[in-house]
C-alpha cells in the first residue's frame, strides 16, 4: 500500500510560504492605502483652498488697482552734497515725470493656496512689470508652438512672480493651467475646477495645460506627469543651467532670458510694500542702485536687495549682486546664461524678444 503521509509535509510547507506571500502583498496594500488615506487627509485643506482659488479665478479678475508714482517721489532734490551724487543718478536712469502701474492684492491667500511660502505682509502685492506682459505675449505667439521653456535671469528680479501673473491672467480667460510650485503636489485648473494632486499621479486632464513650475530650494525640474503629458511646460529657474540643460535639450526646448525691472517699476513695488509695511520708501531707491559704488549694475542690485529705507546691506549680499548683475542685458542666443549675462555691454535693454533654443 502506497504511503502519501511524505506529501503532507511539502503541501504544509507550500500553503504556509503562500500565506505569507499573500498575508505580504496584503500589508503592502494595506500599507499604500494607508499611505494614500493620509496624502488625501493632508492634501484636502490644499484641496479646498484650491477649489476656493477657482471659484474666484475661473472667468474672474483677481482684485486689481492701478497706480502712480512720480520722480519726484524717487529723485528729491533736499539732501546732502552726498545726497545730490546719489540723486543725480536720475539723469543715468529713465526716470518719467510719473509712471502708472497695475498691481494685484492678497498674494499671500494665492500663494498659500498654491503650496508654496506666503511670504511676509509686505509681499502681498503683485505689481505688474511690463515685463510680464512682453513674456506672456511672446508665449502665446511663439509660432513655433514650443512645448518646453525655461524663463531664467539674474535672482531677484521676478521670475516665481511672473508664474503667479501668468496663472492669474489664464483663468480669468478660463485657459486651463497647472502649478507646481511645492515637491509634493501639483495643482490643475480647468472648467471642471480644481485639483490636487501628488506628484507622481498622471491626470489626463493636463493633455490641455500649461504647466507651471518654480524652480526653486525643494524644485528642481517640472514632476513627470508635467513633462510627460502637459501640452506645454514652463519652468522659471535660476540661471544655473545644470539644473535645466539636460531636460531643456532633450525636450528641444527655449529658454528666454528675462529683462531687469526698470527703475519706476522697482520704485512703484517699494510703494505698494509702503502700504503694508512703513519703512519702506520709494526715494530709496536710487541711493540702494548706487549702494555698489557702480551706477551700471542698476536695478538689478536694487531688486536683488529691496531692503526698508535706513536697513543695512549684508556684504554677502552684496558679492551676490556683484557675481550676478548688469543691467544692460540684451536677448541674444548664449550657450550659458550666468556667463551670458555677466558680460558688460553697451547695448540697450530693449531688444526685440526672441526664444532662444538651446545648443545640443
Amino acid at each position: 500500500m502506497t504511503s502519501y503521509t511524505s506529501e503532507i509535509p511539502l503541501s504544509s510547507t507550500m500553503i504556509a510560504i503562500l500565506g505569507a506571500a499573500l498575508g505580504a502583498a496584503a500589508y503592502m496594500v494595506y500599507r499604500v492605502e494607508e499611505q494614500r488615506k493620509r496624502q488625501g487627509e493632508q492634501a484636502r485643506p490644499l484641496q479646498n483652498a484650491a477649489s476656493a482659488i477657482h471659484a474666484d479665478t475661473w472667468g474672474k479678475q483677481w482684485p486689481k488697482s492701478e497706480g502712480t508714482i512720480y520722480k519726484t517721489e524717487i529723485d528729491h532734490e533736499t539732501g546732502s552734497v552726498d545726497d545730490d551724487e546719489i540723486y543725480g543718478l536720475a539723469d543715468k536712469f529713465i526716470i518719467p515725470p510719473h509712471f502708472k502701474y497695475r498691481y494685484f492684492t492678497k498674494i499671500r491667500r494665492l500663494k498659500t493656496a498654491l503650496y508654496t511660502y506666503p511670504g511676509n505682509v509686505d509681499d502681498d502685492v503683485l505689481v505688474v512689470r511690463e515685463e510680464y506682459e512682453t513674456l506672456r505675449q511672446a508665449l502665446e505667439d511663439d509660432s513655433n508652438h514650443t512645448r518646453s521653456i525655461v524663463v531664467t535671469g539674474h535672482p531677484g528680479i521676478g521670475k516665481s512672480t511672473f508664474l503667479l501673473y501668468l496663472l492669474l491672467h489664464r483663468l480669468e480667460r478660463k485657459l486651463p493651467t497647472a502649478v507646481q510650485f511645492g515637491a509634493y503636489y501639483y495643482l490643475i485648473f480647468d472648467k471642471r475646477g480644481a485639483r490636487v494632486n501628488s506628484l507622481n499621479d498622471p491626470d489626463p486632464r493636463l493633455g490641455e495645460c500649461w504647466a507651471l513650475t518654480d524652480s526653486n530650494n525643494n524644485v528642481i525640474q517640472p514632476c513627470e506627469p508635467f513633462q510627460n503629458l502637459a501640452e506645454r511646460v514652463i519652468l522659471a529657474s535660476p540661471p544655473e543651467r545644470e539644473r535645466w540643460r539636460e531636460w531643456i535639450k532633450q525636450e528641444n526646448g527655449c529658454w528666454i532670458i528675462s529683462n531687469l525691472p526698470s527703475v519706476p517699476e522697482i520704485a512703484a513695488i517699494v510703494k505698494e510694500r509702503r502700504k503694508l509695511e512703513p519703512s519702506y520708501d520709494p526715494s530709496s531707491t536710487l541711493s540702494l542702485s548706487c549702494a555698489s559704488g557702480d551706477h551700471r549694475l542698476g536695478t538689478s542690485y536694487v531688486a536683488w536687495n529691496l531692503l526698508p529705507m535706513g536697513a543695512s546691506i549684508p556684504l554677502k549680499g552684496k558679492q551676490q549682486a556683484l557675481r550676478y548683475t548688469y543691467p544692460t542685458i540684451h536677448r541674444l542666443s548664449s550657450k550659458d546664461p550666468l556667463e551670458y549675462m555677466s558680460q558688460r555691454s553697451n547695448t540697450p535693454a530693449s531688444f526685440s524678444f526672441a526664444l532662444h533654443r538651446m545648443a545640443v
